[in-house]
Order: C-alpha cells, then sequence, then structure tokens
C-alpha cells in the first residue's frame, strides 16, 4: 500500500469542512494528523482487521491523544506540507512538543485552523467549487 502525500494533502484541502462536521454532529473528538510513511494490511482469521503499522502512525496516534477536543492537531511535518501545497489557507497555532517515547523521538505540534481572510475569488475555503492549485 502506497500513498501519495500531495494527493493527500490535496484532498484534505479540498474537504467539505471538517470542523464544521463534527460540530454540527454533536461529536467532540480529537482529531490528530501526521505526514509519512506506512504500511497496510489484513490481520486475522476468523475476524478480519485492515490496519496501518509504522513510525509516522505511532506520531499521528500522539498528535490525537496530545490534541484538545474539538480541535485538529497536526504535526510540523502536516504543517510544512499545507504550507507547501496550500498557502494561505490555514494558520497554525504553536500547541507543544510531542513526544512518542518508544520512539526516541520528539515532534512540534500545533493546532490548524481554517484562515478566515484566505478567498479565492469569493470562495469559501471549504466549498466544493474550491481548486487546488499546485506550487509552479
Amino acid at each position: 500500500f502506497f500513498f501519495q502525500a500531495e494527493d493527500g494533502i490535496r484532498d484534505f484541502c479540498l474537504s467539505r469542512g471538517l470542523g464544521d462536521v463534527y460540530k454540527r454532529q454533536g461529536l467532540d473528538m480529537r482529531i490528530g494528523i501526521h505526514t509519512g510513511e506506512c504500511i497496510g494490511g489484513v490481520i486475522g482469521t476468523d475476524i478480519v482487521r485492515y490496519d496501518f503499522y509504522g513510525k509516522d502512525v505511532l506520531i499521528a496516534n500522539k498528535m490525537e491523544s496530545n490534541g484538545v477536543e474539538g480541535k485538529i492537531h497536526i504535526s510540523e511535518t502536516t504543517k510544512n506540507m499545507l504550507q507547501r501545497y496550500c498557502p494561505g489557507m490555514f494558520r497554525f497555532d504553536y500547541h507543544g512538543m510531542v513526544e512518542a517515547k518508544s520512539l526516541n523521538f520528539s515532534i512540534e505540534g500545533y493546532m490548524l485552523y481554517e484562515n478566515e481572510s484566505y478567498h479565492e475569488e469569493g470562495q469559501e475555503l471549504f466549498s466544493a467549487k474550491a481548486t487546488f492549485k499546485p506550487p509552479k
């Protein structure tokens, strides 16, 4: 299983208002996002499960568990990808260092917010008509 980060970032940028969805539904969940590599596979014979594995999956889990209810917590890696592929669409508030002790690794975490001053040709960020423009 291979996943192109650029495609994922584009899809994320074009998604239909993730923050609005879980607020409308009355859910109070934490969301953690990290960009990296993973391996997916099916395990089990009686009860079959599909799951993802890898260092970057653990980091995404740490982003979620160190996040805040009702907010999206992202890694510095994801922040850099969003800034590169979706310039001006989001704003980032530093949240602190996130440690993955089992990996002897730490990474900076940021809270992700829609940049309310970002409008392209009068369109809202999470509009179905929003367009993705790759960097030149």
